[in-house]
């Protein structure tokens, strides 16, 4: 794994932990799904395939020096945001007070502000929100999910959420299918992108870390997914084996006033970011469990 920081740059601390892979070895009939409800989750999908990483922390570098880096939406797949920005301190102030913890907050006042921040980030007329994911270690007082679902754990397995196909399925579920047609003609380029920012401050239990898209490669990386059963709308995400050429980071003790961009699909550039929870071995033993909220988007920007 080669060093990419530039001379003069801040050393970068790391810490050396395990990601857990898709095992490739597996032979396709470990694919199954089982279930009561019409067989919907996937289970025995593949025996994990766990390898030491070495995750670099970005904390010490400044937004200037990240972007001089690379390490961006567009370069790297992912990217961090300080600060609430523009029209934020309302925000803020609702934030710690916990409105978070309303439902009808989230997919009012906190979805408008995620719409907003895309919309700026992709110069994007159309931004949609598909869903949002509570996670926390442990479930105990985490507000049940959209439509009564219990929230979820950090997930410890390296993915992204979308493939190629799952991905356009997004967008004609979502938008319609003059938006998937015009996707698919090159008219309009979409991006589905989530916005993942900490409830509780600051995160030392299993924080994310997230792979630069420029360290890795398609045929050798990703040929593997997770497949959907038959008839579930839901898609399927994208699995990756590992190499040793990729390289990883995360940003250490994230505030509540910090998100990270995590773009799953790109029509335009396939620029996108694998992602998982890790367990940080520098973190205190009596930290509290990480609490986190996952917004999911789609954006589209007409070419022509």
């Amino acid at each position: 794994m080669k060093d990419t920081t530039p001379p003069g740059f801040p050393v970068l601390d790391t810490v050396t932990t395990t990601l857990n892979f898709f095992d490739a070895r597996q032979p396709e009939s470990n694919f199954r799904w089982t279930g009561s409800n019409g067989s919907e989750r996937p289970m025995n999908l593949t025996t994990p395939d766990p390898h030491q990483v070495v995750i670099h922390d970005m904390r010490a570098l400044s937004a200037a020096q990240r972007e001089e880096m690379g390490l961006t939406l567009e370069k790297a797949g992912f990217e961090v945001v300080e600060g609430w920005g523009s029209g934020g301190e309302a925000l803020k102030a609702d934030w710690e007070q916990g409105k978070w913890n309303d439902e009808s907050w989230i997919e009012g006042t906190y979805y408008e502000y995620v719409k907003r921040m895309i919309s700026e980030k992709f110069n994007a007329k159309t931004v949609a929100i598909y869903d949002y994911t509570i996670r926390k270690r442990t479930t105990t007082d985490v507000p049940q999910g959209k439509d009564g679902m219990a929230p979820v754990a950090p997930a410890q397995q390296v993915h992204i959420d979308q493939t190629y196909w799952a991905a356009i399925g997004r967008i004609r579920l979502h938008l319609g299918e003059d938006a998937a047609q015009r996707v698919l003609s090159g008219a309009s380029i979409a991006r589905i992108c989530n916005v993942w920012r900490p409830l509780v401050g600051p995160v030392y239990d299993r924080p994310l870390t997230a792979a630069d898209f420029r360290s890795l490669d398609f045929e050798r990386d990703f040929k593997e997914t997770l497949p959907a059963p038959p008839g579930c709308r839901t898609g399927e995400s994208q699995m990756v084996r590992f190499h040793p050429d990729q390289r990883w980071y995360y940003l250490s003790k994230m505030a509540t006033n910090e998100a990270l961009l995590l773009k799953c699909f790109d029509s335009g550039t396939g620029v996108r970011s694998p992602h998982s929870a890790f367990m940080d071995p520098t973190a205190p033993v009596d930290a509290e469990p990480r609490w986190s909220i996952e917004v999911r988007t789609i954006s589209l920007v007409d070419v022509c």
